[in-house]
């Protein structure tokens, strides 16, 4: 809207909610946001490996289907989403007296999400471990890990809480993931050139170590966007 006096322009609340629903406007925002995204597309694609790896009964006639096992992050995406709204944030307001900001639930988001990497670097490891205890087990390709692949609950369910605090803040994360799909692509693919962690049998790879290095990496994101947010805020 122009204003008659001076022409210029007049700032109405649906500007604010546009502006709002946009997320923070953090600069160099970006690379923080790529590198969680490609982090929970590994985490997403290399669970269905280990799926395959482990045992998927439920009951002495069901198996769940190893590529299914990934719609649990959705679910948690899905389910996480009102609970942060009408759960969590109303209990963050209570005890500080405000409602997070778009940049606190982006934190939170990149601390969830960091916990879901650890616990899937943890849940490899014992399976891992557990591959190791049988003689000749590890050399077997299709042979089945007697681990319950719902173990990979837990990891899918913090990543996809994680994924519902960022998306929930920042709606550009979403647009993101085109480009994520194809980096985090990319990045699979230098893992299996320059290390022994993903071989074709995945019982002789060491697919923690990914997941420990893709921790690693979030953590340092996460003090990347630290920065970035207390840049912006001393900017104002």
């Amino acid at each position: 809207m122009i204003t008659a006096s001076g022409g210029t322009p007049e700032t109405t609340v649906g500007d604010h909610r546009r502006a709002a629903s946009r997320g923070p406007q953090v600069p160099h925002w970006r690379p923080a946001f790529m590198v969680i995204g490609v982090s929970i597309d590994v985490i997403i694609g290399m669970v269905i490996l280990q799926a395959l790896a482990m045992d998927r009964s439920l009951g002495p006639r069901f198996n769940i289907p190893a590529g299914s096992i990934t719609v649990c992050s959705f679910a948690a995406f899905i389910a996480a989403t009102p609970v942060l709204e009408r759960a969590v944030f109303p209990l963050w307001c209570r005890a500080t007296g405000a409602l997070p900001t778009p940049m606190k639930r982006v934190g939170l988001g990149h601390f969830v999400n960091i916990a879901g990497m650890v616990v899937a670097a943890l849940v490899e490891r014992r399976r891992l471990g557990i591959v190791s205890v049988h003689h000749g087990a590890n050399e077997a390709p299709e042979w089945v890990t007697p681990m319950s692949v719902l173990w990979l609950l837990i990891p899918l369910g913090l990543v996809g809480a994680g994924e519902a605090c960022i998306s929930r803040a920042c709606r550009r994360f979403l647009l993101l993931w085109g480009s994520i799909s194809a980096v985090s692509t990319v990045f699979v693919d230098v893992v299996r050139r320059v290390t022994t962690w993903l071989p074709g049998n995945i019982n002789l790879g060491r697919l923690d170590n990914l997941y420990w290095a893709l921790a690693v990496t979030a953590t340092v994101n996460s003090g990347y966007f630290l920065i970035c947010v207390l840049l912006y805020k001393s900017s104002k």
